[in-house]
């Protein structure tokens, strides 16, 4: 906030790149939000979409299908689940990013009830709240991803749907390759999205994640961030600009709607995904000809000729640190972007 204060520019859209610049974006006081406005939503129900305890009580609240959860507040929390649901469960931080910058997963699966609890207590010591989660079975391809924007009149300008491919790591990990998928591919998944974004007045930028259960074909919502994401510009180049729509509808502006976009594009996140295929190969679940067939006709989102600091700076550290989170390196470098008006 003393950052904005002291900004040489009188006025600037902002658009947050990060869990932490979503709620700051959203809970600025009335002088700086108007210099620095942006398309959010408010303060409280950021939090509480970003925090994956409240967001589970948010979805039991509206009813939207999703893994169970349970707060962990108490190691009888754990004790007095029964061994089939500790057997499906893992945990799962209520602040995912700051968790993934330290271990550079999105969560950990202990198995077994004292596992469990010796994991449990060792992430609250190192000041992590966690909550226990149903874990979805299925390969990263019953992953699917649905973006867009929502404007501040409620209307939904722009959205784009994902299919997950690979991911690292590769138990928890995040998208490392992806492609573009029709939307009416996970029309039941947009359904639940689109009336929950409704229920709760949502405003901004979205990005939401699916897992699709093989045993009932249904879909479950495991996540929403509100704000950019890793690939909005994969969005933009499909035809799905959701940053120009930000742009507009904080400045009060008539947002550009998107026809449409292209389907059948293939995108690789190149770091994450070169640790998964070698993960892969290592386990004979794909072979060097896919991986080559794969790589030759997909885009990828790091390096650009016209700035290529985020290439240089995720280059770098992952050079001092090969354990370290490429995330990190980049929410570091990229945490808050700001357009002058």
């Amino acid at each position: 906030m003393d950052n904005l204060r002291r900004c040489s520019l009188k006025h600037a859209v902002l658009m947050p790149t990060s869990d932490t610049a979503a709620v700051a974006a959203a809970t600025l006081p009335p002088d700086l939000k108007a210099r620095f406005p942006s398309s959010s939503a408010d303060g409280d129900l950021t939090r509480w979409l970003i925090d994956k305890d409240h967001l589970a009580r948010l979805l039991v609240t509206h009813d939207v299908p999703h893994p169970r959860t349970w707060s962990l507040t108490h190691p009888d929390d754990i004790r007095n689940l029964d061994d089939a649901t500790l057997e499906h469960s893992f945990l799962k931080p209520r602040d995912s990013i700051r968790f993934t910058a330290r271990f550079n997963k999105k969560s950990i699966r202990p198995r077994g009830r004292e596992a469990l609890l010796a994991t449990h207590a060792d992430l609250v010591l190192q000041g992590f709240e966690m909550v226990l989660q149903e874990f979805i079975p299925g390969p990263p391809t019953n992953c699917y991803l649905i973006d867009g924007h929502v404007d501040r009149n409620g209307a939904v300008s722009g959205v784009f749907a994902r299919q997950r491919v690979r991911q690292y790591p590769l138990d928890f990990g995040n998208s490392s390759a992806l492609q573009s998928i029709p939307l009416g591919n996970v029309s039941a998944a947009w359904d639940i999205l689109s009336k929950f974004l409704k229920d709760i007045g949502y405003r901004g930028i979205f990005n939401a994640e699916f897992k699709q259960h093989p045993d009932d074909g249904g879909f479950r919502l495991l996540e929403v961030n509100p704000r950019a994401w890793w690939y909005v510009e994969f969005a933009a180049r499909c035809g799905v600009d959701t940053v120009t729509m930000a742009y507009e509808d904080a400045l009060g502006l008539s947002v550009s709607g998107g026809e449409g976009y292209d389907v059948g594009r293939r995108v690789i996140y190149p770091y994450f995904d070169l640790a998964a295929c070698r993960a892969m190969r290592r386990t004979g679940d794909i072979s060097l000809t896919e991986i080559v067939r794969w790589w030759s006709g997909a885009e990828q989102m790091i390096y650009a000729a016209d700035d290529p600091r985020p290439f240089v700076v995720a280059t770098r550290d992952l050079s001092h640190n090969p354990r370290s989170s490429v995330a990190s390196s980049m929410s570091r470098t990229m945490s808050v972007g700001s357009v002058p008006l």
